[in-house]
């Protein structure tokens, strides 16, 4: 039995709408940048590095809902990613806290390729360990 002209229009019509939903979530997800967010000194010198920024003192960093506190840190806008030196603190969505000393975060993939880990807990304070 033939498809009928509302079953072929209603049929085109949900393809479209599912394509088109399809295509706006594939091409819509877009790396958001590591933002600075606080600290003491930003240097910046383009005939040396034109994307790395040199950033000190009480340094806070965010992407997405992840936080980043240290010491100091070099922050390359070209690749979106960051090396984080001492006390460095990553606090992810309130429920994730990891202390160490070095971090090097990948925002692209958002991953930690290399880190120091000195402590970590999770949840509230009754989770952590004595300091």
């Amino acid at each position: 039995m033939p498809a009928t002209k509302p079953a072929k229009l209603f049929r085109s019509a949900f393809s479209f709408i599912i394509f088109w939903l399809f295509a706006c979530h594939c091409f819509g997800q877009e790396t958001t940048k590591i933002l600075l967010e606080q600290a003491d000194r930003w240097e910046f010198n383009k005939a040396i590095a034109p994307d790395i920024q040199r950033i000190l003192g009480h340094v806070v960093m965010r992407h997405d809902s992840t936080w980043l506190y240290c010491d100091s840190a070099y922050l390359n806008e070209g690749k979106n990613n960051v090396i984080a030196y001492g006390n460095v603190h990553i606090k992810v969505s309130d429920t994730l806290n990891i202390f160490g000393d070095t971090l090097k975060y990948n925002a692209p993939l958002r991953k930690c390729e290399e880190l120091s880990v000195t402590k970590n807990w999770q949840g509230d304070a009754a989770c952590a360990p004595s300091m």
